[in-house]
């Protein structure tokens, strides 16, 4: 089966920063980058991703759930602004804060794919991690989504690509964009080019590069100096604590090497 993602089986091996942008250079005149924790995960919106509770296995969402989560979320919402959010203002915000939505977060920025590919919290186990790359569909730049004028989110077509007003300064400080998916089952790792009219498909073609475990203390600490850390990506105090302990372990372990789980 030929996917619009290449590398899935035998993804090139990032080994530092300069490689990973010399690789972006040479490939992509703007990218469109993913960072996971885990090699092995496809990408999915939240709302298509199993979850369990209790111990026991949950369905996933409906659409009509999500449709009903967001009407719901705007109205207990309304307190904390004193006015009804838009849709899309809603959708941002629902997935910023956990709800599951149809929207996968992407980012512009490198470093900040690089920083959650060298994460290792329980839920990755200690795996290889993984960054998806994707080149935008050119024919399809004259043609993008306006934010502003676009009545019904979630009744866009295809796969396209989201350039978000930004009502968090978390989605500003990670260059946050996101792809919003009429058909939120699909895993990335099985697109293929004959799944959508190319109008409604903004992703053209894109490859996975592994970073593999050993490497992701050290380009963890590579990102710590270049102020690339948790206490920087979420600018709150929550982030502010995690990041100040997060920093404090790089730099009691930078002449020990640890593995990814004692950063978490």
């Amino acid at each position: 089966m030929n996917t619009t993602f290449a590398g899935l089986d035998d993804s090139e091996v990032i080994n530092d920063i300069p490689q990973l942008l010399r690789i972006l250079d040479e490939r992509y005149e703007t990218a469109y980058l993913r960072g996971q924790e885990n090699h092995s995960w496809g990408v999915l919106p939240t709302i298509a991703r199993s979850s369990s509770y209790s111990g026991k296995n949950l369905p996933t969402f409906t659409l009509a759930q999500e449709r009903d989560l967001l009407h719901r979320f705007r109205r207990h919402a309304y307190p904390q602004n004193m006015r009804v959010l838009s849709e899309w203002e809603a959708l941002f915000l629902a997935r910023h804060h956990g709800l599951p939505v149809r929207l996968v977060d992407w980012t512009t920025n490198p470093l900040v794919a690089l920083y959650w590919a060298c994460r290792c919290t329980q839920n990755a186990s200690e795996q290889d991690g993984a960054i998806w790359v994707f080149r935008r569909r050119e024919e399809n730049k004259s043609n993008h989504v306006d934010v502003f004028s676009e009545a019904d989110p979630l009744r866009l077509p295809g796969i396209r690509l989201i350039f978000p007003f930004y009502p968090t300064q978390r989605m500003v400080v990670q260059s946050g964009v996101f792809t919003i998916h009429e058909h939120p089952w699909i895993d990335l790792r099985k697109l293929q080019a004959s799944d959508y009219d190319v109008e409604r498909n903004d992703i053209e073609s894109g490859e996975v590069l592994k970073v593999p475990l050993a490497n992701k203390a050290r380009l963890m600490m590579q990102l710590e100096r270049l102020a690339i850390n948790e206490r920087t990506l979420f600018p709150d105090l929550d982030g502010i604590a995690r990041g100040l302990k997060e920093s404090e372990i790089l730099k009691a372990n930078a002449s020990n090497p640890i593995s990814g789980s004692e950063i978490t």
